[in-house]
């Protein structure tokens, strides 16, 4: 793998004329799915040339159907409703295809999963299959960094597809499951039937479990690591957990554990800055936040300094705590928890490894399952960013949260602020809002009550910066039924 900075830089070069993202598939009578998405193309870059076709693939790949979808400024697509189905297992392919260079192969897509319960869940784009002029970097994925329950209501579940070659045996998979010290449990070897190009399967951790591997990890903290080779694909995949009492799945996506190809991803002290790289935590009132480091990234052993506020727009404070996360052979899962109106900063300025993964599980007292969101510590290698969107679910009786912070890596005792601009809008309804962010400190917006507005269980945002030190997460949740979803931006 590249080191962020060349990551990044390579990314200005990049010809893609095709962008595509493949989630799994699993609807009947409890479950439906919803790919959500705005038109950014054409007023981020000035695209209008798109033809986007949605296909189902069951998990044979003996059954396809291929629906062309027309464009709008807002975008949901029901997946019960536009196929005309009420039960489907396998994968949901998106692409998306232009004569103008997309520069990007992966969409800003998010997919809902809706229960009948009223749980909700989602993820971004994320696996796909690579287009033809895209180079096969490697055939092996080692995934990891999600959250894993294995008790009388939940079990950890992913999903592999294959690519477009055919294979003539079995594919194996390996997983991994190590302690929260990432003292390895033990691991599982299965020979699974993916053979045909484009099949699928979710596959439940409990199908590779015996006895005696279910009685040493049940009620435990874990996580697991998944290994598989496939030619031709951008490995990740989603995984998560499974609502057992529910039918209901619990989304993320995965990220790639620590590859000795990335031991020169090294990124030096910036001198006279205050940090070169830092992780925010943000909440809000009746919210929960446990930010979880797993140990599966590059060895590392650092102190982060800790900062905090507890009101908006009041720049963080210094404080006398320190922050310890080490990975690699002797780290450990690092664990912090925030809750209330709260911002807390973890920052450093020293040799630090270019990728940090961290995940965010958000959640409220009473809430049947926190989100999962896959995120970075950031450093100054790392672009930054003046434009942000995403979206909401608004169905009546849930609210949103939108988190924005706006911390610099430089030392600025000003009071320099950022001016913002942010939209709410659907095909029908529009509402901009603004207003400024001080410098190292954040901004909460609260949502409730849109559906009598807006027609709709889906609202696109976007928001316009003019400096680039914004981070944004979004959440939507439903108190009465005990659910939470959301992500970062794009």
């Amino acid at each position: 793998m590249k080191s962020i900075q060349s990551t990044f830089a390579s990314r200005s070069q990049w010809v893609n004329k095709r962008a595509s993202a493949i989630f799994p598939c699993y609807i009947n009578e409890n479950n439906d799915q919803v790919l959500t998405f705005q038109n950014y193309w054409k007023w981020k870059g000035k695209i209008k040339d798109l033809d986007i076709y949605v296909t189902l693939i069951n998990s044979q790949s003996t059954k396809k159907i291929r629906k062309k979808i027309k464009l709008s400024s807002h975008n949901e697509i029901s997946i019960k409703k536009i196929f005309g189905i009420t039960k489907f297992s396998g994968m949901i392919h998106f692409e998306i295809f232009s004569e103008k260079n997309l520069r990007f192969p992966f969409p800003a897509i998010y997919c809902f999963f809706l229960n009948t319960s009223g749980l909700i869940s989602c993820v971004h784009s994320g696996g796909r299959v690579l287009n033809k002029n895209e180079l096969t970097i490697t055939d092996k994925f080692n995934e990891t960094n999600f959250l894993c329950k294995l008790n009388n209501d939940f079990e950890p579940f992913f999903h592999i597809f294959k690519g477009p070659k055919a294979q003539k045996n079995k594919k194996l998979i390996e997983i991994e499951v190590f302690n929260k010290n990432n003292k390895k449990i033990f691991n599982l070897k299965k020979f699974v039937e993916l053979k045909k190009p484009y099949s699928s399967e979710i596959f439940f951790l409990s199908k590779f479990l015996n006895a005696n591997h279910l009685k040493m990890i049940k009620g435990k903290e874990f996580f697991l690591v998944i290994k598989y080779s496939e030619k031709r694909i951008f490995g990740r995949i989603v995984a998560g957990n499974y609502d057992k009492k529910n039918d209901a799945l619990f989304t993320t996506h995965t990220l790639n554990a620590y590859e000795k190809s990335n031991s020169k991803d090294i990124i030096k002290p910036v001198k006279n800055y205050n940090s070169n790289i830092f992780l925010s935590l943000m909440s809000d009132k009746k919210l929960n936040l446990e930010t979880r480091v797993y140990p599966t990234g590059q060895k590392f052993k650092l102190n982060f300094q800790v900062k905090s506020s507890r009101k908006e727009n009041n720049q963080v404070k210094k404080s006398n705590r320190i922050e310890k996360i080490s990975s690699g052979k002797n780290g450990k899962i690092f664990t912090k928890k925030i809750s209330n109106k709260n911002l807390t900063l973890l920052y450093a300025n020293k040799k630090i490894p270019g990728r940090i993964y961290v995940s965010h599980n958000y959640s409220f007292d009473g809430c049947r399952h926190p989100t999962d969101m896959g995120l970075s510590f950031t450093n100054i290698n790392i672009p930054q960013k003046r434009v942000h969107w995403g979206q909401l679910f608004v169905k009546k009786g849930s609210e949103s949260v939108i988190l924005i912070r706006n911390i610099s890596h430089e030392r600025i005792t000003n009071n320099k602020y950022t001016e913002c601009s942010l939209e709410f809008f659907n095909n029908e309804y529009l509402k901009r809002k603004k207003f400024k962010i001080n410098v190292n400190s954040f901004k909460i917006i609260n949502l409730k009550n849109f559906t009598h507005k807006i027609r709709s269980d889906f609202l696109s945002w976007k928001l316009f910066a003019k400096d680039g030190n914004l981070e944004v997460v979004w959440l939507s949740l439903n108190k009465k039924d005990g659910s939470i979803c959301g992500d970062h931006s794009f």
